[in-house]
């Protein structure tokens, strides 16, 4: 614990001002019914050793305590709500407008407000600006005339910046990072194929009338370590970790967000999110053995809850012998439960 002296501060207990110790402490605080375990500063008086309320402190922490949850949940955070703002050159309301939400949403979460997970996973997509340019192009006419020239201009200079036009896909943010991962066994020795990562998804959600997302991730993971297991390559080339909820692929939210609006919507209910296809999938991106696979798995887990398929996810041994956030290896397909 680490500790040092500060300047004098009013001390109620004392009713006078007192030499204050700070110390960095672990904290824990329970939001949305999470648990978030937080370094924050807490200040004491020297001369009695009870702890003393100093607003800017207070703050900080408070801030500290904030960004720590949004980090765990995988919600974005008010700075980058705030560089987005810039980035477009959009004013808070605008950007409501152009979301379809209430408009004075954005402000609520400049202020504080916590996202819901529908809303953040958005908001993080539209950093890439060939994301938010497909919004905009989808919903211009709800912004003024003058708000439109600056967004334009925004995006235009950003454009101008990029000289490969083969990478100005809203999905593009996706294959850059995926791409840069060697071919091993954490990819299925596959390189990472955007095409078939979206077209997997839309499968399932075409087959299914509701899919949230953590079915949706086992899917994914069951049919890639599948294809492993009967042609030793993957389908998609996604990696996988080792997640509370059982298996998942790498980045999984970032992953939705950045194919929302473009190639599925997402909806928040009080069951989790939603995924439902904007578009029908493509079978031709895929192979006969990466069909007959694809169209096993629909069936096999047609009718189960998602709580079913997690227990059944558990007690896989790429499961059972990895830890939280461990990287999954394709190398446990061949104890796969399904053949």
């Amino acid at each position: 614990m680490k500790e040092r002296f500060f300047n004098k501060a009013y001390c109620h207990f004392c009713n006078e001002n007192t030499q204050i110790e700070l110390r960095e402490e672990l904290q824990k605080n329970e939001i949305k019914g999470h648990i978030v375990t937080t370094l924050v500063t807490n200040a004491y008086c020297v001369q009695c050793g009870n702890e003393v309320y100093i607003p800017q402190i207070n703050d900080e922490n408070i801030d500290k305590i904030d960004k720590q949850y949004r980090k765990e949940i995988g919600i974005i955070l008010v700075s980058e709500i705030e560089e987005l703002l810039e980035k477009y050159d959009i004013g808070t309301k605008p950007l409501s407008n152009l979301l379809g939400w209430g408009e004075c949403t954005i402000l609520r979460y400049l202020k504080g407000q916590i996202p819901n997970k529908e809303h953040s996973d958005k908001l993080k997509s539209i950093k890439n600006p060939y994301n938010f340019l497909e919004i905009y192009k989808k919903n211009k006419e709800v912004l003024t005339d003058v708000a439109r020239k600056k967004i334009e201009k925004a995006l235009a200079n950003y454009i101008e910046m990029s000289s490969d036009e083969s990478n100005l896909i809203p999905e593009k943010g996706l294959v850059e990072f995926f791409s840069k991962y060697p071919l091993n066994e954490y990819n299925g020795f596959t390189k990472f194929n955007i095409k078939k990562l979206i077209n997997s998804i839309l499968f399932f959600a075409n087959k299914y009338s509701k899919i949230y997302k953590t079915k949706m991730n086992k899917l994914l993971w069951y049919s890639d370590m599948l294809c492993f297991k009967r042609t030793s390559q993957s389908i998609t080339g996604l990696c996988y970790v080792h997640d509370k909820f059982g298996p998942v692929p790498l980045r999984y939210d970032w992953i939705f967000g950045s194919l929302s609006d473009i190639y599925i919507k997402l909806e928040d209910n009080d069951y989790g999110t939603m995924i439902l296809p904007n578009k029908d999938y493509d079978e031709s991106c895929f192979s006969k053995e990466e069909l007959e696979v694809l169209d096993y798995i629909a069936k096999k887990f047609y009718h189960w809850f998602c709580s079913e398929l997690t227990d059944y996810s558990h007690i896989e041994k790429g499961y059972l012998e990895t830890y939280h956030k461990e990287l999954i290896s394709y190398k446990f397909a061949k104890d796969l439960k399904l053949e």
